[in-house]
């Protein structure tokens, strides 16, 4: 449970945390093999498949580095936002906390300028974080699941596109 450097998230447009360069790093690298394994599963068993006709040691390597980079990319990606345009600060909170309550987070904090919050339901070491930046103009939307692969993009997707539905409806 990091917090949000709000200032540097509103001026790139990426989510940027206030934790030391290395640890930061060292985090996305372990959700982005965690979220890899999948793919390096699958990866092991082209290979075992295809042994008697490609050199085995080759190929495993190449597929294990297309997997971690596939999972790094993945987990890349839910670090950049979610942009809600048109939306006050009173109007995203009415649509947000319905929403944040169905999928089980718990709001750490809310102000003017961001909201945090955590879901560790069912879950003691694996936790999904949900950030936000207000600006004038706009609003930042973050969504980080540290499942694997299917599930946490299934639940980052679900959660942003019920709270951007609520906005538009509201």
């Amino acid at each position: 449970m990091y917090r949000m450097d709000v200032v540097r998230t509103i001026r790139n447009e990426k989510l940027t945390l206030e934790t030391p360069w290395l640890l930061k790093h060292f985090h996305i690298f372990f959700q982005a093999f965690f979220n890899s394994l999948p793919f390096v599963l699958i990866s092991i068993i082209i290979t075992e498949a295809l042994q008697p006709y490609i050199q085995n040691h080759l190929a495993l390597s190449c597929l294990l580095i297309v997997s971690l980079v596939v999972g790094y990319l993945l987990v890349r990606k839910q670090y950049s936002p979610t942009i809600i345009l048109g939306t006050t600060h009173e109007q995203f909170l009415q649509a947000v906390m319905p929403t944040l309550k169905e999928y089980g987070f718990n709001i750490i904090q809310n102000n003017e300028k961001l909201l945090f919050a955590s879901c560790t339901a069912n879950r003691t070491l694996i936790s999904d974080n949900f950030y936000v930046a207000y600006t004038q103009n706009a609003i930042f939307v973050f969504c980080i699941c540290e499942l694997p692969f299917p599930f946490s993009f299934i639940k980052a997707k679900a959660v942003l596109a019920s709270i951007t539905s609520r906005c538009k409806s509201g």
